[in-house]
């Protein structure tokens, strides 16, 4: 318990620092326009000081220098080189027309838009009027005895006695300073409204699924709801365009993956809203005191909604990207799902800085501006050249991820792309605060980008070292046998399939997780190289209960022995005998009648279900032989499919051992996914079939493992339903069938599941196999596989019975999910009650 608090209390740190950011802006100040940082809310107070801040008071100073600006380009012009004039605070502080101009402009101004309150008309006199010093004259003590009677001319440049404002300049700065104090508090309004919904939308499916895991009986009846049915059959199910379409396999020439509907949904909607809020609620002033034209005007509002926008789609894209993602666990979606989502994001923030590129581009080119030269000189400065140094890296970032490049040269496009985001956010980040400082809050955005990326990066090195005990002292050497050691062995008969059983830190794994391997034998330059493997198998006892079958120990020359002297090469032979005689040959049925003699329907067949341990005991034995015959160490198993860089290196040196396994340390960083959301859909089934493509069946046997547990327990404890680990089971309480359906290229492949994994079909009430090989290999026929393709159709059709809840699970290429996908849509469209979990990997 103390280990699942532990995971759970590091999950909702993202959450919390996302807390903890808004009342610590609201305490100091920062944040965000609107939610922190209080932007001209005592506009007329601003606008006195500005319409007379320029005018020159009897102390002021002079000398030679440039004019600096405050940050926001306002397109003004150069002034550098004129004879300038200072104005301390302390001068205005003594300087009686200041105070006394500036007293009744506040008192005049202020009183006529509504802002009357004197203690707040007095706050904003000394901020403004003394430079924050308190200690000044007071707002009371410096309004004029009588009301000033001359106006000032709007060319003045000397204050020299109580005035009254020009009265044409005032209403400019005010008009100015409101449209651009409104347009930025749309801004802030607008990210608020496309974060909130996004997320929001995220939250309201997660809390649906959570509702569901939570009460059983909702469940149950939201499965048989013809409402139910209609939502699945109609958005949750299918792909985008239905039959004709698919969302497993890649679309417009390999070059990505359509969503499916609902996804596509949701993604449309997305864009829809950004799109909008980008477009809406822009309004210019003129006369106004920043811009020479309406179109600058309307420029600097464009570029700066993109901009925030930008920002905020950008820490979206790095939260979707997160492994360690709370929604992930939250909603139950998938990591490619989320990556899914990410691209979309990365993508719309990298649309949107490009139009916030453009506008402000083209703004030097409207009229009242000097067009190239003025863009040459704004280009100069280095906030602008690191916005461009930004923009361009986000645009390769994005356009250098399709699904082509992601595949041929994956190690390659990770550190690339990794190596682009950094420079984005770089590039974000000396945009900003050099220029703007931390007036508008735009660099609150970057520090939640920053907290997503780093707390991922941290729970990752988190993890790895705590399930590989790097925290153990590792450079003591009396330490160094807890390190985590990995035993790898080649498949035999197949020259990219090796065999990974690794020792880790005692843990609950569970069916659906994976998890990233590191094996440090890569050496500096590849020794980070990691990829996720469905975690096939698991035993995390220290004990093994007293009542498993010793026929799954026997060693591989005497399962081998036994499957010769056998019936090998009928396929149709059921393995179920009364006396247990035959208990290691699988065999597949074609057909749903042919299925029905694989189920233990006797009494001998329902004890002799009740010894077989889970799946993983026939692990490497020259491991096992030196061990107790009551103990087992805990061990995680994976079946991994070589191919290039760091598999690659993996069978090479599998085949070294020349038919022997061989340790090498690992790195293990995991388990992640197999959340309770995720596995909802089995939680009602009555029956669960697995459509299983290839190595997809790393996959399926998680779940065909938690299912031989739960049905052991259940008939050893009647209705309990006791997991392998000791915890009581609630992933698939109602199953009484399950259905493992199983098409694989290699003969090789087939065999080594069957004699590593898998428990006899007649020892387990409800278990069901059916096989297919799909290339002729001399000897096929001892797996019990029938040749070719699996119909998946008609294995879905088959499965199907009125009156029960069925859980299609499909962990197999995009061609075989896509085909599921359909049937499933079709048998929820003729009336079964039917459910899936696509579980289909995608670059």
């Amino acid at each position: 318990m103390a280990r699942i608090a532990l995971s759970r209390l590091l999950a909702i740190v993202p959450l919390l620092s996302l807390v903890s950011v808004s009342v610590v802006s609201a305490q100091t100040g920062t944040g965000i326009i609107g939610y922190g940082i209080s932007f001209w809310q005592d506009l007329c107070c601003q606008a006195c000081a500005d319409s007379l801040s320029a005018l020159y008071l009897n102390c002021t100073t002079f000398s030679a220098g440039d004019m600096g600006g405050d940050g926001m380009d306002m397109g003004g012009d150069d002034m550098g080189g004129m004879l300038m004039g200072t104005t301390s605070d302390a001068c205005r502080a003594s300087n009686t027309p200041w105070l006394q101009t500036m007293a009744y402009c506040i008192q005049a101004n202020c009183d006529a838009h509504g802002y009357t309150d004197a203690d707040k008309q007095a706050a904003c006199f000394v901020a403004h009027a003394l430079g924050g010093d308190a200690a000044g004259p007071s707002y009371q003590d410096s309004l004029p005895a009588t009301a000033p009677t001359a106006e000032l001319d709007a060319a003045a440049v000397w204050l020299n006695a109580t005035s009254l404002v020009n009265a044409d300049l005032y209403a400019s700065t005010y008009g100015s300073e409101g449209n651009f104090a409104e347009s930025e508090y749309y801004h802030t309004k607008y990210a608020m409204v496309v974060y909130l919904t996004t997320i929001g939308i995220i939250v309201a499916c997660g809390l649906f699924a959570q509702l569901r895991g939570a009460l059983p009986a909702f469940e149950r009846r939201l499965q048989v709801s013809r409402v139910w049915s209609a939502l699945q059959q109609h958005v949750g199910l299918p792909a985008l365009l239905g039959r004709v379409s698919r969302h497993h396999e890649p679309s417009f020439g390999g070059f990505g993956y359509v969503p499916s509907r609902a996804l596509s949904l949701f993604i449309g909607v997305y864009l829809v809203l950004n799109i909008v809020l980008c477009c809406v609620s822009f309004s210019t002033f003129a006369p106004n005191i920043f811009w020479h034209s309406p179109q600058f005007n309307l420029c600097e509002f464009v570029g700066n909604r993109t901009g925030t926008l930008s920002l905020v789609n950008l820490s979206m894209a790095v939260l979707f990207a997160g492994r360690n993602n709370l929604l992930l666990a939250l909603t139950g979606w998938s990591q490619s799902t989320f990556l899914a989502l990410h691209r979309w994001a990365a993508r719309v923030a990298a649309v949107q800085a490009v139009v916030h590129s453009i506008v402000y581009t083209y703004a030097y080119y409207t009229p009242g501006y000097a067009g190239a030269a003025a863009y040459a000189a704004e280009v100069a400065m280095p906030f602008y050249w690191w916005g461009i140094v930004g923009t361009i890296a986000f645009c390769l970032a994005a356009g250098l991820a399709i699904l082509p490049l992601r595949t041929r040269w994956y190690e390659i496009f990770l550190v690339v792309h990794i190596a682009l985001a950094i420079l984005v956010l770089v590039g974000c980040w000396y945009h900003l605060v050099p220029h703007f400082g931390y007036i508008y809050g735009y660099q609150t955005w970057l520090y939640i980008t920053f907290a997503f990326w780093a707390f991922d990066r941290a729970v990752r090195v988190g993890r790895i070292l705590y399930y590989s005990r790097l925290y153990m002292g590792r450079l003591r050497p009396a330490q160094h046998q807890h390190q985590q050691q990995a035993t790898v062995e080649a498949v035999p008969g197949s020259a990219n399939l090796v065999h990974v059983t690794v020792y880790p830190r005692t843990w609950h794994y569970g069916p659906g997780q994976h998890a990233f391997l590191y094996f440090p034998s890569l050496g500096w330059g590849k020794g980070w190289e990691s990829h996720p493997f469905s975690v096939a198998a698991w035993n995390d006892s220290d004990t093994r209960p007293p009542g498993q079958s010793p026929s799954l120990r026997r060693d591989h020359g005497q399962r081998r022995a036994d499957a010769a002297s056998g019936a090998a090469g009928d396929p149709t032979r059921g393995s179920s005998s009364s006396d247990g005689a035959g208990v290691d040959e699988i065999t597949e049925v074609p057909d749903k009648a042919d299925l029905t003699s694989q189920v233990a329907t006797t009494p001998d067949e329902k004890e002799a279900s009740v010894q077989v341990q889970s799946l993983p005991h026939h692990h490497n034995h020259h491991h096992d032989q030196g061990q107790s015959a009551t103990t087992a160490r805990p061990s995680v198993e994976f079946l991994i499919r070589t191919q290039d860089g760091m598999t690659a290196w993996l069978r090479d040196h599998a085949a070294t051992g020349l038919g022997r396994a061989i340790d090498l340390p690992l790195y293990t960083e995991g388990p992640y996914a197999g959340h309770r959301a995720t596995l909802q859909p089995l939680k009602a089934a009555d029956t669960v079939l697995c459509v299983v493509g290839g190595i997809g069946i790393t996959h399926a046997l998680g779940i065909l493992q938690e299912y031989v547990s739960t049905a052991q327990g259940r008939a050893v404890g009647g209705e309990s339903e006791v997991g392998e680990s000791g915890h009581t089971s609630t992933i698939m309480p109602r199953a009484t069938r399950f259905i493992l359906a199983w098409s694989a290229h290699e003969a090789a492949l087939l065999g080594h599941v069957q004699e590593r994994f898998l428990v006899p079909a007649a020892h387990v009430v409800g278990l069901e196999y059916r096989f297919w090989c799909t290339s002729p290999v001399a000897g096929a026929g001892k797996l019990a596989a029938t040749p070719g393709r699996m119909d998946v159709a008609a294995v879905v059709r088959s499965s199907l019975e009125v009156g029960r809840v069925t859980t299609v699970v499909v962990c197999g290429p995009g061609a075989m999910a896509d085909v599921a996908n359909r049937a499933v849509v079709q048998a929820v469209r003729d009336g079964f009650h039917v459910d899936s979990i696509e579980e289909s990997f995608k670059w």
